[in-house]
């Protein structure tokens, strides 16, 4: 930890119960970025949680792998998962770091990383090979992990001091709504197949790449209790 960086989180820091502050509600509601970022996180969780509850079952039924076979074919994705993370948190921090782009680079990368898991989810649904069909799951969560990558550390660009308040907010619309997605999914399935709800699944992902647009992590949400705040990236230079 360099000194900049120190003296970013010890100035973050609430020193008594008396100087602390509600966080500003009404602002927030009101602003465009405060729902972009809960709605995006919708998209999301959809999609994380079709991943947890069928992605297993999908295989073995669909293209019939054995319960053998699937203690490594189902645990790919979740290391593309894993390594997407990771990826987007090192090379994001790198550019913006080096002053090479501003913050507002991961409203892009979100964005595009959200379409592009759609577009791995349509070749999943269209693959015939299970192989290939395996590859694209992989390559689609890897995307995804780009994506939740983007929006955990957005949350701490424009929430600022009340970057809990954001994430708060943001995990409770991803939990609440992605989290009914597996029953929509069944239903899918039970009604239409199982490359009909793998369509939707990525279908899903539209609108939260349509969301990043109004989000803007350069820009911090404003409230009453607005002040000049320095960006994380810059100060862990």
């Amino acid at each position: 930890m360099n000194k900049a960086e120190l003296e970013y989180i010890t100035g973050g820091q609430v020193a008594g119960a008396e100087e602390r502050q509600m966080p500003p509600w009404r602002d927030f509601l009101r602003s465009s970025q405060f729902w972009a970022i809960g709605g995006q996180f919708v998209t999301v969780d959809f999609v994380n949680y079709v991943f947890i509850a069928w992605v297993p079952v999908y295989l073995l039924e669909a293209h019939h792998f054995s319960l053998k076979q699937m203690g490594f074919v189902a645990a790919l994705p979740e290391v593309g998962f894993a390594v997407g993370q990771i990826v987007c948190g090192s090379i994001a921090d790198y550019l913006i770091g080096r002053q090479i782009t501003t913050s507002n680079v991961r409203a892009w990368i979100g964005g595009l990383a959200l379409l592009s898991c759609c577009g791995c989810l349509y070749f999943t649904a269209m693959a015939t090979d299970r192989w290939v069909t395996v590859a694209w799951l992989t390559f689609a969560n890897t995307c995804l992990g780009v994506g939740s990558n983007c929006a955990w550390t957005t949350c701490t660009e424009i929430g600022g001091k009340f970057a809990g308040t954001v994430t708060g907010w943001m995990n409770f619309w991803g939990n609440a709504i992605g989290g009914v997605s597996p029953l929509i999914i069944a239903w899918f399935v039970m009604h239409y197949g199982w490359r009909a709800a793998i369509l939707v699944t990525a279908a899903s992902g539209i609108s939260g790449t349509i969301l990043w647009i109004f989000v803007r992590p350069n820009s911090p949400i404003k409230h009453r209790y607005s002040e000049p705040l320095q960006s994380v990236s810059v100060a862990m230079r």
